[in-house]
């Protein structure tokens, strides 16, 4: 029997496999980063990222507004998964040596009693080299009293021992660009201790942090753009003046790696609309598109949660984009507004959390 004729396949389908690489990574879209003042994050690290607000908690006092901002992202439902916090040095900042994590084999307060001699030399601010020796640990009860026992050695420095990072800091009484903290090198005489203390340049995680002058909110800005602009793309200053509002917009609206910033204002004037002085109107003068303020009379922070609810839209479902017209603000108290002050934010371009008739709140 003779072979049936059959058509080639590819006939119908012409197909053709390529495996190229992978591009570039897309920036984070659902990031939320905080500019605050509180020193607990140095000018080297410059930032930190926490998943939770219980985490915050370990680092930041409740208030301050780093813990303010991050409660009401976190309040947001749905809930998003993590937020930045970075450092703003908006003072002077003072220079630091960050020791190396200490093992737990060496935070055995029997291993510090034991060093009756203790030394090491370090250098603050530039000036002479310190040689630190006579170190008597025997009394010490915990690594706070070890910490003490340094520092009353020490000339123009404070020490202390973080018992989250389980490590010492080195912190110059001094700030601006000649404060400084040197690496520990090992002592003249007795018990060398400087790698014990995780102070050395070797110490594996140890590092300095040299002071800096005070730096402007755009400034810092522009940092953390250029240092982790990929990683972020909601940015709150809650600290700032409407005058670090205004110039920070501006690098925003231009900036190549794209960000949406968040101005919270508690200014009666946005309630008035023959007011010309206040942040929205200056805002929606100026034309910025990248750029949302919210009005409240009880918390800058409320435009935190704000960012927090269209930040954890799911770009990669389907039908999941949102708009923020109605949504609610946990932990934020929504305004009692007449309809001629609703009128004025409306035409400010300014976002509020209010309350309707209906025993609604929505934004």
């Amino acid at each position: 029997m003779p072979t049936p004729v059959t058509l080639p396949i590819s006939r119908l389908i012409s197909a053709s496999v390529n495996l190229s690489p992978l591009g570039a990574q897309t920036q984070n879209l659902s990031k939320l980063l905080v500019l605050g003042s509180t020193a607990h994050i140095d000018v080297a690290k410059r930032m930190v990222e926490f998943t939770s607000l219980s985490n915050v908690t370990l680092e930041f006092a409740a208030n301050t507004p780093e813990y303010l901002a991050a409660q009401a992202w976190f309040s947001q439902v749905p809930q998003p998964t993590s937020i930045l916090i970075g450092r703003w040095a908006k003072t002077a900042t003072a220079g630091q040596l960050i020791g190396a994590p200490i093992s737990a084999a060496n935070q055995v307060i029997s291993v510090w009693t034991a060093i009756t001699n203790g030394a090491f030399k370090v250098t603050v601010d530039g000036g002479l080299l310190q040689s630190i020796t006579a170190l008597n640990f025997s009394a010490a009860t915990n690594m706070n009293g070890v910490a003490a026992i340094i520092q009353a050695a020490v000339t123009g420095a404070t020490v202390v021992w973080d018992a989250l990072e389980q490590y010492f800091i080195f912190t110059s009484n001094t700030t601006g660009a000649s404060s400084t903290v040197s690496f520990l090198t090992a002592g003249a005489s007795g018990t060398d201790i400087s790698g014990l203390l995780g102070g050395l340049s070797t110490s594996s995680g140890a590092y300095v942090a040299n002071g800096i002058v005070a730096e402007t909110a755009l400034s810092a800005v522009n940092i953390f753009d250029n240092m982790f602009g990929q990683q972020w793309y909601g940015l709150v200053i809650p600290e700032g003046a409407d005058s670090d509002h205004t110039a920070v917009a501006g690098f925003i609206e231009a900036a190549a790696n794209k960000h949406v910033y968040g101005v919270g204002t508690i200014d009666a004037n946005v309630l008035s609309a023959v007011a010309t002085s206040d942040i929205a109107y200056v805002l929606k003068a100026l034309g910025y598109k990248k750029t949302m303020v919210q009005y409240s009379s009880t918390s800058v922070h409320a435009v935190s949660s704000l960012l927090g609810r269209i930040l954890t839209t799911n770009y990669s479902g389907n039908n999941t984009t949102i708009t923020l017209m109605y949504k609610t603000e946990p932990g934020i108290v929504a305004e009692n507004l007449s309809s001629s002050a609703l009128s004025a934010l409306e035409g400010k371009n300014c976002n509020v959390f209010v309350a309707y008739n209906n025993n609604t709140a929505i934004i």
